[in-house]
């Protein structure tokens, strides 16, 4: 019998140990199996000699561009602060390599007391 697309067709093939760990990173809501990454589960349970761990699944879920669900959603800023300041002439990237410093200098001096 053939793959029919089905992350439960997938999953019956790793131990029952490896489906309980799978079971627990899935209590994350911002991880949801399908048929791919059941795929890959189950090819990296064949060719491990020991079981898959919950920082191994993991793993899985957290591979760039595949999981959508974990991306961070896109944040709106008013105009009014862009105006502020970024008065018109600005690029794109001109502004987020300044915040991105911004926010890095900020994060770096912060006082942890606050």
């Amino acid at each position: 019998m053939n793959s029919n697309g089905e992350p439960a067709y997938e999953i019956s093939f790793i131990s029952k140990l490896e489906q309980k760990n799978l079971h627990e990173v899935l209590k994350n809501p911002n991880y949801r199996l399908n048929a791919e990454k059941a795929k890959i589960m189950r090819e990296k349970s064949k060719a491990r000699l020991g079981i898959l761990t919950c920082a191994d699944i993991e793993a899985i879920f957290k591979v760039e561009g595949k999981n959508k669900n974990a991306k961070v959603p896109p944040y709106k800023i008013k105009p009014e602060f862009m105006a502020k300041y970024y008065p018109n002439g600005y690029f794109d990237e001109e502004i987020e390599t300044e915040m991105a410093a911004a926010l890095k200098f900020y994060r770096a001096n912060k006082n942890p007391e606050n």
